[in-house]
């Protein structure tokens, strides 16, 4: 078994915010960002209450889902448990890629609580744009963000929240995230990985 990195689309990166883009996704306040396939694996549903936590601390947040409903999805915002928050919570699907982009650039923070990924492309991509990246500890996913990323137990809300508090209260970590995440995206490109299988073969 020889593992080859995936590399990241060079079109993610840093990009100056539009107008326009606000006013179409009707986006008025800071936000939180996950993005993959809706389903139980990715854990989505765990954010709700991240969110609910870091609403509680007065942090005046939304969380935007971008993803297409998987297998044996269940939209939260269904639940009764979260009829308190739904008000703060969108669910997007068939976003272009340059929307995309702009989302990943936007959010106050990208949070990645999946139980298991094969990589987790995600995670790079959203650092490659500068968002500061809270995942999950399980699976590939530490090997991938390396040390640029906060990490949680994806079963803990709380311990989500409480990683999400702390570049929310310290800009400076804020920033240090933000740096070391567009430096870690940097090392895996497709080139790379093309090159690695090539000589695999």
């Amino acid at each position: 078994i020889v593992r080859i990195p995936l590399g990241v689309n060079p079109a993610m990166r840093r990009i100056s915010p539009t107008p326009e883009f606000a006013a179409r996704y009707q986006i008025s306040r800071p936000f939180i960002l996950t993005v993959g396939v809706l389903e139980p694996r990715k854990n989505q549903v765990i954010l709700l209450d991240v969110l609910r936590e870091l609403r509680k601390e007065g942090h005046d947040l939304e969380l935007i889902i971008i993803g297409r409903p998987g297998w044996r999805w269940t939209n939260p915002l269904t639940m009764e448990k979260y009829r308190d928050i739904r008000r703060w919570v969108r669910i997007l699907a068939d976003i272009p890629d340059a929307d995309l982009i702009e989302f990943y650039n936007r959010a106050e923070l990208f949070m990645y609580p999946s139980f298991y990924e094969g990589f987790g492309l995600p995670i790079l991509e959203a650092m490659a744009c500068g968002a500061p990246v809270i995942s999950s500890a399980a699976s590939s996913m530490p090997e991938v963000a390396g040390a640029a990323a906060l990490f949680a137990d994806p079963r803990d809300a709380q311990a989500f929240a409480s990683q999400a508090l702390r570049p929310l209260r310290d800009s400076a970590l804020r920033q240090v995230m933000v740096d070391a995440g567009v430096e870690r995206a940097r090392g895996f490109n497709w080139r790379s990985t093309a090159e690695a299988t090539l000589a695999l073969y």
